[in-house]
């Protein structure tokens, strides 16, 4: 911050005397509004053209706060994967994995994001391409 004092007289040393106070307040300056938080493409219907290869799809969250958690549940109200975000960047991929490592199921998911206890709730559709698991 800067303060900048117009005064009409010269200073004068030893006589003139100014003097600041400032009340702290209790504001956590690191934003963790989640109002904005938004994904894309959304619907996702098996690639997008920001994907590099068929095997490197992805779903991008944007705008969300320096510190979040992401939560993806299927429709039955299973934890499908969790995302956990600490860095400086405003956006995160879900690569479109469980937390096995395999590829999710078309269909409808419930995205819960939360940060500093602000949370806010989107819905996911995917339409996955026909794929073919080696193990199952």
């Amino acid at each position: 911050d800067v303060v900048t004092i117009q005064y009409a007289n010269p200073i004068q040393t030893g006589v003139d005397k100014f003097s600041f106070t400032m009340q702290a307040t209790d504001v956590d300056l690191t934003n963790k509004d989640v109002a904005n938080v938004n994904v894309y493409p959304n619907p996702y219907y098996g690639f997008h053209e920001l994907e590099a290869s068929r095997t490197n799809k992805f779903v991008s969250f944007n705008h969300l706060p320096q510190t979040a958690t992401i939560k993806i549940y299927s429709l039955g109200g299973t934890l499908v994967r969790q995302l956990d975000k600490e860095d400086e960047t405003q956006f995160i991929e879900w690569n479109l994995k469980n937390q096995y490592g395999y590829p999710v199921a078309s269909g409808l998911y419930i995205v819960r994001i939360e940060s500093g206890g602000n949370e806010k709730v989107l819905k996911l559709a995917l339409v996955q391409e026909t794929q073919v698991l080696k193990y199952y």
